[in-house]
């Protein structure tokens, strides 16, 4: 019974050591998703401003008649497959749900390029992928204790435009988890490169602005407000990936906090039950050394 009582105590022992551990963590990513969170909707509303400025300046090049300077026609087709999936763990199948869409996808020949690089942003969605039989071609270092910024969205979307416009790329898709509240998300895929919006049926362009005197060229301002789009798109799927992914860390880590009090309760209850035991026989040989009870 005293081997019981001391192997109860030590788990207990061992339960409280990794507390502090676990509500760090769990403090952790819950600051970040709601950092996260906020910064999508600062970064969702800056890009609805900018698609307005886009559509007014369009309107200025459909009077001038001019063209962005953006390569028009798809040659080679050419595409790029970039997996945005995460650098650390604990947030349960977050990086195993996406290898496995991209591997349907990719499987479904969905594509439809002659040639279609795979490019991984994070290292352990890089070994998810290739645990599926699937090799990236690069992986690019993500981020693994803050959130991103928007220079490491600028950095990686000037990149792929540069191939883009040299006609090494023809398309670039990026596949993360979206944001689909406290604790849930889903896979999916959005075209980052060529832009597909239509400027002509964005209809919520202040009057003001339509008066608006520009004195920079509307084609030069145009092609720098389509390299701006670019990297807020991506920037805002960034964010939302990590949203998603510290939303089912902090949710997998409080269903463990939670799991560990029920598991504390239940073993100080085991250990108090023991304890009640051990006194009630050291009583009863007490009081059969007495001669108050008979041994059986």
């Amino acid at each position: 019974m005293n081997d019981t009582i001391e192997h109860i105590l030590s788990r207990l022992e061992n339960i409280h050591s990794v507390e502090p551990i676990l509500g760090a963590q769990r403090t952790i990513a819950m600051g970040n998703w709601k950092v996260a969170l906020n910064r999508l909707s600062w970064a969702q509303e800056y890009a609805a401003r900018l698609d307005q400025i886009a559509s007014m300046v369009w309107l200025r090049l459909k009077q001038a008649k001019k063209k962005s300077s953006f390569k028009a026609s798809i040659t080679n087709k050419k595409r790029l497959v970039v997996v945005l999936g995460g650098e650390r763990g604990l947030c349960g199948a977050f990086n195993r749900v996406l290898a496995e869409f991209t591997r349907r996808r990719l499987d479904d020949g969905m594509m439809g390029c002659e040639s279609v690089q795979l490019h991984v942003i994070g290292s352990r969605a890089a070994r998810m992928l290739q645990r599926l039989n699937m090799q990236p071609d690069q992986i690019i270092t993500g981020f693994s204790t803050s959130l991103p910024t928007l220079h490491y969205a600028s950095q990686l979307a000037s990149q792929w435009l540069a191939a883009y416009e040299n006609y090494e790329l023809d398309y670039v898709d990026l596949f993360f988890n979206s944001y689909q509240g406290a604790g849930r998300y889903e896979p999916g895929a959005t075209q980052l490169i060529p832009f597909s919006q239509s400027f002509e049926k964005n209809r919520d362009i202040p009057a003001a602005w339509l008066e608006t005197i520009l004195e920079t060229d509307p084609h030069t301002l145009f092609a720098q407000i389509l390299a701006q789009q670019l990297e807020t798109h991506l920037y805002t799927c960034l964010i939302e990936s990590a949203a998603a992914e510290n939303s089912a860390r902090y949710q997998l880590l409080e269903d463990a906090r939670q799991n560990m009090e029920r598991l504390t309760a239940e073993l100080e209850e085991t250990a108090a039950q023991a304890h009640r035991q051990i006194i009630t026989r050291e009583i009863q040989n007490l009081a059969i050394g007495a001669g108050l009870l008979h041994q059986e």
